[in-house]
């Protein structure tokens, strides 16, 4: 039988996260809120908040599609995230605005709500939307924004990373 060499070692490399400056993070939100309203889909309705959620509470892609109804708490101004990356929940406090934001959506997107709703789904059969679709729509958002998009460069998860940086920058002042 042959063993392979115990000295083998595989080498990840990881990319260095990609950090949006103000401008960029302006355009694109510009680019997300511009959206028309269509009768197709909600994109509309759903990105402006998806994407704030990601920047504003420093979510994950799974974690904010992940969350249902009941996770949102506006008169608390808290996210539940459950089942997160390291398989644990835990509390997200969000501002009073994007509370507000997510309140004003739930009672647009919401009409008649039920403790089983996602809270972003496509208007495709109420499903949830999946990481890929955010993904996809996202790199639309960036050539829109006119923001570079390039192996490695912006994704979603730049958003986290963003998100951090901002209130960094903020903390330090």
């Amino acid at each position: 039988a042959y063993l392979p060499d115990a000295a083998t070692h595989v080498r990840v490399r990881h990319q260095p996260p990609y950090v949006f400056t103000d401008e960029e993070t302006r355009r694109l939100f510009t680019a997300i809120d511009s959206q028309p309203m269509s009768s197709f889909s909600n994109k509309a309705l759903v990105d402006p908040v998806l994407f704030r959620v990601l920047y504003g509470a420093g979510l994950r892609v799974s974690e904010a599609l992940n969350l249902l109804l009941p996770d949102v708490d506006t008169s608390a101004a808290t996210l539940q995230i459950r089942d997160s990356k390291n398989g644990e929940g835990r509390t997200i406090p969000i501002t009073v605005r994007l509370a507000a934001t997510l309140h004003a959506y739930i009672a647009a997107a919401h009409p008649a709500p039920e403790p089983s709703d996602h809270v972003f789904y496509s208007r495709a059969g109420g499903r949830p939307i999946d990481q890929s679709t955010v993904y996809l729509r996202f790199r639309g958002y960036l050539a829109d924004a006119d923001i570079p998009h390039f192996a490695g460069g912006p994704h979603p998860h730049s958003l986290r990373h963003g998100f951090a940086v901002a209130n960094l920058r903020r903390w330090a002042a």
